[in-house]
Order: C-alpha cells, then structure tokens, then sequence
C-alpha cells in the first residue's frame, strides 16, 4: 500500500482545514476538537482497521472521504466511541467533508476558472500533471477500499501498475488516444490548469468494470459528472442509457411532463 502522508504535508492540510473552520465562525475549542478527532483517534483507527495508509487529513476528493468516511462509521470502536463522545466524531467527519467540498483552495480555484498551476506550463504538462492527480486519487481510492470485512464488504480496488509514474505515464496516454475528450460522452476534458475550466469537465480516472481493479484494460478518462453519474454502475448499461438520453433529446427541447 502506497504512503502519501508527511508530517510537512499533513500540517500545511489541517492548517487550511482549521483556517477553513475559523473562516466559517467556529469557536477556538470547536475548531481544536474536529482538526483533532481527524488527524488523531479518526486516522488512528482507519489505519489499524487498514481501511486507509496515512493521514486522513491527505485525502482531497470528496468521493474518496465519503467512501471512507462510511467505512469508518462502522467500526465497534468508532461505535462506542462516538456514543460516549455525544456525537464528535460523527460530527468531525462531516465538517471535514464539508471542508473538501466547499473549502478545499485547489477546488475553490477550480470552481473560479483560476490556474491550478502556472500559467506557463506547457499543454503537455498540464495534461501530464492532469493524469498525475487522477492516479493520486485512485491511489487513495484503492487505499481506501482493500477488500476488508469490517461489517460491510469494501470493494477491493487494487492498483495493478508497478509504480505510480509508470501509472500516470498510462493514463496520460490513454487522454491522448481518447483525443483528450470524455470515454462516454465525446465531451472534451479539462485539464487542472485551464483558466476557464469548468469543474465539472475536469478528467476523471474511471474503470469499466466497477468490481475490477486499476488495470491497463479497465481504465478509461471520463468527465467529472459523468464518473459521478455512473458511480459503481455497469459500464454497458450506463452507455445504453446515455443513449437513450441523446436519442430523447435528439427528437427537440425536453419536454415538462408536469
């Protein structure tokens, strides 16, 4: 399992996690408690249940946390815990969640059509640094979700590349032969730095087969939205109605039924 976590890395994330929650008018003593309970006993507890390796305070997509975040919620100790504490514990998750969402910097500059990275990067490394932020996520993602039993099943999603270079160095091919445009829909991605970019189109790192693992033939780069939309759904069955939606709207404007 691959380590993303430094102790540099860790407190500059729980600083803009804390700054977050003071921009947002909570005490001194709240703020200390939730940065707290996800960088201590939280973080703790996914990483002895090996339900994730490192802190939690790394992980900057939504979907990834939320996937977690559900996991963690059904540990015994979380349980008990939780109930002693009155609730903190659930409470924190949902505030770092709600950090990820609305006060993550790199999303806020994304929703902002701000530059991600300089504006003098080439388009090849704007792609390339594109492909190496979906690898970082998957990464978390296969972290996240190994395989264990704790109450529930967690997908086992593991990374079949031999390192994570060799793995973004794919994925950055892979855009290339999709000619930089969504698997699914034909829609053209959007790299991390485009001033103008639209959240919602940026490149998203998908596999085909939900239930399978992050391999050379189950991958394929889809837009953000889509990968949401789509979730753990069949591929095959998630094109047929994609279809269905652009022979519906092929026929005119969409029609209120109501």
């Amino acid at each position: 399992m691959v380590e993303f976590a430094s102790s540099h890395a860790t407190t500059k994330d729980m600083n803009s996690f804390e700054s977050w929650m003071k921009q947002q008018g909570l005490s001194e003593s709240s703020v200390k408690k939730y940065s707290s309970a996800v960088s201590g006993p939280l973080t703790s507890w996914a990483n002895a249940n090996t339900l994730f390796n490192g802190s939690l305070t790394d992980i900057e997509e939504l979907m990834v946390f939320d996937e977690l975040s559900s996991s963690i919620r059904n540990l015994p100790i979380f349980i008990e815990r939780n109930t002693t504490g009155h609730g903190m514990y659930s409470a924190a998750l949902i505030k770092f969640a709600e950090y990820l969402k609305l006060g993550n910097p790199s999303r806020e500059q994304a929703l902002l059509g701000e530059a991600i990275y300089p504006r003098s990067v080439s388009p090849h490394e704007a792609w390339s640094n594109t492909a190496r932020r979906m690898v970082k996520t998957a990464q978390q993602t296969a972290n996240a979700s190994n395989g264990q039993e704790v109450l529930q099943t967690i997908k086992n999603k593991h990374n079949a590349f031999p390192s994570l270079e060799v793995f973004s160095q794919h994925v950055a091919e892979l855009m290339e032969r999709q000619k930089f445009c969504c698997a699914i829909t034909g829609i053209p991605l959007h790299s991390d730095d485009l001033p103008s970019g639209d959240d919602e189109m940026r490149a998203s790192l998908d596999r085909i087969d939900s239930n399978g693992h992050y391999e050379p033939d189950n991958l394929q780069v889809v837009c953000k939205f889509i990968n949401r939309w789509k979730g753990a759904g069949q591929n095959a069955q998630f094109l047929s109605l994609m279809g269905t939606l652009r022979q519906h709207w092929g026929e005119g404007p969409v029609k209120k039924l109501i």
